[in-house]
């Protein structure tokens, strides 16, 4: 599942996870109250999210679907690179993306996702 609050980012990451043939996005959400309701219904294995969305920011998010979802996993993907950022994701054992290197920094964690 896709979550950001950019409906064209949204678009090219779903065209990104194509190329992944053990992915299948079924579904997005472009706030963390769609998210929950969305997860909720779909039960995703896997969460792309924005860390900058409207309402509750991505972190938020990620907690509350780790107490009711603990085993979907969640990746970070989002413009801002900075170190704060980057610990919080780590903290709380979830690989971090930014957009700007989406590519290259996605193959690695897709490639560990493929083996599993």
């Amino acid at each position: 599942m896709i979550v950001d609050d950019n409906p064209g980012f949204r678009k090219v990451l779903r065209r990104v996870m194509r190329c992944y043939p053990f992915i299948e996005v079924v579904g997005e959400a472009g706030n963390g109250e769609m998210t929950i309701e969305r997860v909720r219904t779909l039960a995703p294995d896997l969460v792309t999210v924005d860390v900058n969305l409207p309402g509750m920011d991505g972190f938020e998010l990620a907690r509350m679907l780790r107490k009711t979802h603990p085993g979907t996993r969640i990746i970070f993907i989002t413009l801002n690179g900075n170190e704060a950022c980057r610990q919080e994701a780590s903290l709380m054992g979830c690989p971090y993306v930014t957009k700007s290197s989406l590519l290259e920094d996605l193959t690695p964690v897709m490639s560990e996702l493929g083996n599993d």
